[in-house]
């Protein structure tokens, strides 16, 4: 989707120009649909990109449905999309049109009353954002992320992608649909500016897992989940240089959303923290050595989503996760 800004002040001014905002009364919950920021500057969503719908609070996912967020032309035609959800996140849903929308048009997104809140309280009534398709000639910045045309031939949102010595990347995982991980293995040559879909693909479909740069060149693939909100994966593999995947030992622990780095001490791993099966937050620290993995140690306090990084071989920083500030090494 390229950087995005929250555009609801924008909205409400192009609501008269395609046909109001919805119905009256206070709502329970509002929303707020980011889009692209192209070149020029102007609000504006790509023909081929998605809209983020971010709510001001919690949703009860199972209320928001393709019946209850549309996406509708001028004519009141619909336009097929898909709606990615995540259960450890229930105030944010994507919206992805299923072909790409029609060039500098405005369109309208409808969030319906239907949509409830996680404590059951209803919308209370139609919302309705508008927003334009525009195809923009960038103009490239040092500070600007353009989009390069390429695509991927597996669609997906949180997976992990690294640069392989040869210099091409590979692109590991993620969700390919609302409800699944993919297993699917991609390669991008930065040459061709292709994507070659690999017939090699992970031992375990995950998404939300860390993908790790050993030093004799493989890559360690750890944790995550195989359906968005299911129990994390506690198994592992390896993405060799032949191009070849092979089965890791399982960690102590599943975890997901964990930190992961490589080369400490005397082992060529170590993984950190991460949620557990209930959502809570994990403090236990595993290292591989001698082909198992050994737990080491534990954070200072539990945190996921955190910054892991290998110093030297025997030091490793963390910082941040859950919202805090708290910086320490192990």
């Amino acid at each position: 989707m390229g950087r995005c800004i929250q555009f609801f002040p924008v909205v409400l001014a192009l609501a008269a120009a395609c046909g109001g905002s919805g119905g009256g009364g206070a709502p329970v919950a509002v929303f707020q649909v980011s889009g692209t920021v192209p070149g020029d500057g102007s609000v504006a969503v790509a023909p081929d990109g998605s809209m983020a719908v971010a709510f001001s609070g919690a949703v009860d996912l199972a209320s928001v449905t393709t019946q209850t967020i549309e996406v509708l032309r001028r004519d009141n035609s619909r336009v097929a999309v898909e709606i990615l959800k995540q259960q450890f996140n229930p105030s944010n849903v994507l919206v992805r049109p299923l072909v790409p929308l029609e060039a500098n048009e405005i369109f309208r997104l409808v969030v319906k009353a239907q949509v409830r809140s996680s404590s059951g309280a209803p919308l209370g009534a139609d919302r309705v954002s508008c927003f334009l398709t525009s195809n923009p000639v960038p103009t490239v910045r040092p500070d600007q992320v353009v989009d390069l045309g390429d695509r991927l031939n597996v669609p997906r949102y949180l997976a992990r992608a690294l640069r392989l010595r040869d210099g091409r990347f590979a692109v590991f995982g993620g969700f390919s649909d609302p409800t699944t991980a993919t297993d699917a293995i991609e390669i991008w040559n930065p040459e061709s500016r292709t994507f070659e879909l690999q017939q090699e693909r992970l031992t375990t479909p995950r998404a939300e897992f860390t993908a790790t740069m050993l030093e004799d060149g493989r890559i360690l693939i750890a944790g995550g989940v195989a359906t968005p909100g299911g129990p994390p994966l506690a198994s592992t593999e390896f993405y060799l240089p032949t191009g070849t995947v092979v089965p890791g030992p399982p960690m102590n622990v599943p975890r997901r959303w964990h930190g992961a780095s490589g080369s400490f001490g005397g082992s060529i791993a170590l993984v950190s923290g991460g949620f557990d099966g209930n959502g809570d937050f994990l403090d236990s620290i595993e290292a591989l050595q001698g082909g198992q993995w050994v737990v080491t140690g534990a954070l200072p306090e539990p945190s996921a989503q955190h910054v892991h990084v290998a110093l030297d071989g025997d030091t490793v920083y963390f910082s941040a996760g859950n919202f805090q500030a708290r910086a320490a090494v192990f």
